[in-house]
């Protein structure tokens, strides 16, 4: 039997936007689907704007080729920008309460023929173009939109190493991109501030960044370890160069990317997060957030059924619990293969429920301290003055659990549900008038996530 124990009287700090995801709340041009009762649900705070709309009218959103077609054009005329759907598209996000997570570049191209993802020929025009949608989406620049976006990230996995069977993210060098950044990060703070937060590089791995890390890409034919030295560099030179007086450029967030697959992944992730976080403390990045902007679990053939529900649920407590400061989930979109979340227009998938759990906590507001978790079970409490409740996710085998509990105050339900194979967080256990202090035992089945409310209702 294993013992968990959890007080709500000793607050760890604030939840954080660790459900945040990839995508937005329209589907397609045609706005094919809407996800807003969804968002909405689930309390998503944070959508980035990644890979959007593909296949359905993808050369309309988000890229900066999309909205200045024509990089020829004048960059300060606001007749060579097209805003229209990308507009569409943030308002949507924003009418569901989710805040916009903008990145500046282009999606993957699949091409083959790498039409968007070379250097840009004007580095310092690119850079000027970015400060013009920004000033559209902030300062309602050509007829724009006040609505204060925060967080604009420069580029994505521009690391990736061409292959004939992989299709990367940035034809250029190392060194050409370094530059992209330090120019374009400097320009936008400069016309900017602290109004924005700037940052990036979303690498494409972690791995190497600690001993034990391993990566869902170390699958290139140059061989594991090699790519692992090679995203790891990748990394210390990125830091290392906006960090030196002759390169200095700002850097309000690092992001990266990690694909999990079974414990040992998650366990990986945590090590490299800190490792991550040590190493940006030693150059002097300390305030610098860490941001994962893309995750997802046995992606993208299993992530719809109960295994990858439960590793979703386990990322969301090793997340909360590691020095990740947020989170976004690949990805909420009704065409994608990645999408574990929902299926078509309505189609609720198990992960659905993970998300759902967690979103009650993250709402509740403040962590609570919990004990017991290990590698297979990961707890995590959440509590405010009205409301006080915990996860219990099993990722190992069937387990007996001897829940030791310490309430706040006086609290007259605690109801218990259960999502599994067979349950979708089904209430199982309705306990009126419990005492503030007790045992409750539950059992615990592989794959599975136990969701336990205290509340004065």
């Amino acid at each position: 039997m294993n013992t968990v124990n959890v007080d709500f009287n000793k607050a760890l700090g604030k939840m954080k936007p660790v459900h945040s995801v990839n995508g937005g709340v329209t589907q397609g041009i045609a706005k094919l689907t809407s996800y807003k009762r969804l968002f909405e649900d689930l309390s998503i705070p944070y959508a980035r704007y990644h890979d959007i709309e593909y296949p359905f009218g993808a050369g309309q959103f988000i890229d900066i080729h999309c909205i200045f077609p024509n990089f020829d054009a004048d960059e300060n005329d606001e007749n060579s920008y097209n805003f229209q759907c990308t507009d569409e598209y943030i308002q949507a996000t924003v009418d569901s309460g989710t805040k916009p997570f903008y990145r500046l570049g282009e999606s993957i191209d699949h091409s083959g023929k790498h039409f968007y993802i070379n250097p840009p020929k004007d580095i310092e025009k690119w850079a000027r173009i970015c400060e013009h949608i920004i000033r559209h989406y902030n300062e309602g620049w050509a007829n724009g939109y006040r609505h204060n976006i925060e967080y604009w990230e420069i580029w994505n996995e521009p690391e990736g190493v061409p292959t004939d069977d992989y299709y990367p993210m940035w034809t250029g060098t190392k060194e050409e991109f370094f530059v992209l950044y330090k120019v374009t990060a400097n320009h936008l703070k400069k016309c900017f501030g602290d109004k924005i937060k700037i940052g990036g590089y979303s690498a494409i791995s972690i791995a190497g960044c600690c001993e034990r890390s391993k990566d869902a890409y170390d699958i290139f034919p140059n061989g594991k370890e090699s790519m692992k030295k090679y995203y790891y560099e990748y990394f210390l030179d990125f830091i290392s160069y906006i960090t030196s007086k002759e390169n200095y450029a700002p850097i309000d967030f690092f992001s990266f990317h990690k694909y999990f697959s079974g414990i040992a992944s998650v366990l990986d992730y945590e090590a490299s997060v800190c490792a991550i976080r040590q190493i940006m403390d030693k150059h002097g990045l300390k305030n610098a957030e860490i941001i994962c902007t893309e995750w997802n679990v046995n992606a993208p053939k299993k992530c719809t059924d109960m295994a990858a529900a439960a590793g979703v649920s386990a990322v969301f407590v090793a997340s909360q619990k590691s020095p990740v400061d947020m989170a976004m989930y690949y990805m909420i979109r009704s065409t994608s293969g990645y999408n574990g979340v929902i299926t078509g227009a309505s189609n609720i998938n198990k992960p659905y429920y993970a998300f759902k759990s967690f979103s009650n906590l993250y709402n509740l507001g403040t962590e609570v301290y919990t004990e017991g978790g290990n590698e297979i079970l990961y707890v995590l409490g959440a509590a405010n003055e009205e409301k006080e409740a915990l996860t219990i996710t099993n990722l190992g085998v069937d387990k007996d659990i001897k829940l030791i509990y310490i309430n706040k105050g006086i609290f007259y339900n605690c109801k218990v549900y259960i999502t599994d194979a067979d349950n979708d967080m089904t209430l199982i256990s309705n306990i009126g008038y419990p005492n503030n202090k007790g045992e409750i035992y539950l059992q615990s089945t592989r794959n599975s996530i136990i969701y336990i409310e205290f509340s004065r209702d």
